[in-house]
């Protein structure tokens, strides 16, 4: 048996104290994981402190998707903007052959913004990345024995990155016509420990340039534009040099040229709205590959409620990938497509309050490659409808139907579901209780079954807090017991609450 208690104290609503306490037949004790604590209050509707573990952003080509352990600030009095934010965004791991782990180097981050101006109308930034890797942090293989060739898959290079970036907005004609841009530079060294380039300036001690090192730009542009009443268009643009690199986002491409037109209209007294977006994007900027991939995207986007109680979404999505390589084996043709329909329907009846939603939803990703089309083409259709009745007397019941059905070139499997939840609510709406039976199926070659019972309660206090408790018992029957055994398992959760 084990339970675990994880209370966790805001104060402020600004401020999170989080703790966990193991309890277990076999040990016992307790533990404060502060290595996962952040703190990040905000004084005087202008001041923003971060310590800890923090997530911040000071542009889309510098820095916004990576989490820091370490310390900063944001200063935002009138018009006027500085933020600082410095910390370590990648510990070290060891490499493990055996386990399959890559070694990493531990990297420290620090980022700056200075700016003046209104983010929905006239503004300037500019921004500032650095990076760098510790090289001596990375220690040899915690296991495994393996040769030189089979090691040097798992390990990694230090390096070091320095980006900066103006970026700009303005606003024309009482905000009906809007520009928006950001123009970067990125200096970036794969292998800090290559020889330096005694023949460089301007760069100081921020970077110092090697062998190894690589400098490029980016830039972004956007205009967005009303023309008239209920008409948007908006104009965007992207170009991303092939070594353009930018820690700061971990998975950002590079090597991009994107273009996209994006028309929205509202019609019929603002009933309907219609969302569209057609775009270019290609690679090989420097004509330095064999060939150039281009893809296209496609999206249109509808929402209209025609009736009181009656409302339907429709979106569609296509995107094609084609490259021009002369050998078929290598050539990229594939398109991707899906369309979602979601209609839904309110009315009084039954005593009660009715919801009906109805969802079904087409993927179908077509490859045309000599080699991989065969394997890689897929089609999956799934529905989904719901039922929910709410009556006077605090008793609310929902109903749930589910297919779905995947087709590739090997395999068929389709999955069916029917869940029933059953709710209501005590003392004046004080105590919610609710109640779920679901029951699912599996077929591929055989059909296998899963029984899933939830029952939930949680009672709200006033100053005192709010308690909550769960149990949940799941069940699979597997009936092919080569696939994998059959289990059944059961958990609970006792919850506490309470702001001061």
């Amino acid at each position: 048996m084990r339970a675990i208690f994880t209370p966790t104290l805001t104060l402020f609503d600004q401020i999170t104290l989080p703790f966990e306490f193991y309890i277990s037949n076999q040990d016992r004790g307790y533990r404060q994981p502060f290595n996962q604590f952040g703190v990040n209050p905000r004084l005087w509707n202008w001041l923003t402190l971060h310590a800890g573990y923090f997530s911040s952003r000071l542009s889309d080509l510098t820095f916004g998707d990576t989490r820091l352990l370490g310390g900063g600030f944001d200063l935002t009095p009138g018009a006027f903007r500085l933020s600082v934010l410095y910390g370590r965004s990648q510990s070290a791991i060891a490499v493990d052959t055996v386990l399959g782990i890559r070694g990493t180097y531990a990297r420290t981050m620090l980022g700056a913004k200075v700016g003046y101006g209104n983010s929905g109308g006239w503004y300037v930034d500019l921004n500032m990345l650095h990076a760098i890797d510790d090289s001596s942090s990375l220690q040899l293989p915690v296991r495994g024995s393996a040769s030189d060739s089979v090691l040097s898959r798992y390990l990694s290079t230090p390096t070091e990155n320095i980006v900066s970036s103006l970026d700009f907005g303005m606003s024309f004609l009482d905000g009906l016509v809007r520009l928006k841009g950001e123009a970067a530079v990125s200096a970036f060294s794969n292998d800090i420990r290559s020889p330096r380039l005694t023949d460089t300036k301007g760069l100081g001690s921020l970077f110092t340039p090697r062998t190894s090192s690589q400098l490029d730009a980016a830039s972004t542009l956007s205009l967005t534009m009303a023309p008239v009443n209920d008409v948007t268009i908006g104009l965007s643009g992207k170009w991303i040099g092939p070594g353009f690199v930018t820690l700061g986002y971990a998975q950002m491409p590079n090597d991009v040229m994107e273009f996209a037109i994006s028309p929205s209209f509202r019609l019929f007294g603002h009933t309907t709205q219609l969302r569209s977006s057609f775009g270019l994007r290609y690679n090989n900027l420097r004509h330095d590959h064999r060939a150039t991939t281009r893809r296209t995207i496609t999206s249109i986007g509808v929402t209209t409620a025609p009736a009181p109680g009656l409302g339907l979404e429709l979106d569609y999505a296509n995107y094609g990938m084609r490259s021009a390589a002369r050998n078929d084996t290598l050539r990229i043709d594939n398109i991707a497509q899906s369309v979602t329909v979601s209609p839904r329907y309110s009315f009084e009846g039954l005593g009660g309050s009715n919801t009906l939603v109805l969802n079904y939803s087409l993927q179908d990703f077509q490859d045309f490659n000599v080699v991989s089309g065969a394997l890689s083409s897929n089609r999956t259709n799934a529905g989904v409808a719901t039922w929910i009745l709410a009556l006077p007397s605090t008793y609310s019941f929902a109903t749930t139907l589910m297919v779905a059905g995947t087709v590739t070139s090997s395999v068929k499997t389709t999955i069916r579901g029917l869940t029933e939840s059953v709710g209501r609510s005590f003392l004046e709406n004080r105590l919610s209780t609710n109640v779920t039976l679901g029951y699912n199926s599996f077929t591929v070659a055989s059909t296998s079954g899963q029984i899933v019972v939830r029952i939930s309660a949680s009672m709200n206090m006033g100053n005192r807090g709010t308690l909550s408790l769960m149990l949940t018992s799941n069940r699979f029957n597997e009936s092919d017991p080569s696939a994998g055994p059959s289990y059944g398992e059961y958990q609970g959760g006792l919850s506490y609450s309470i702001h001061f």
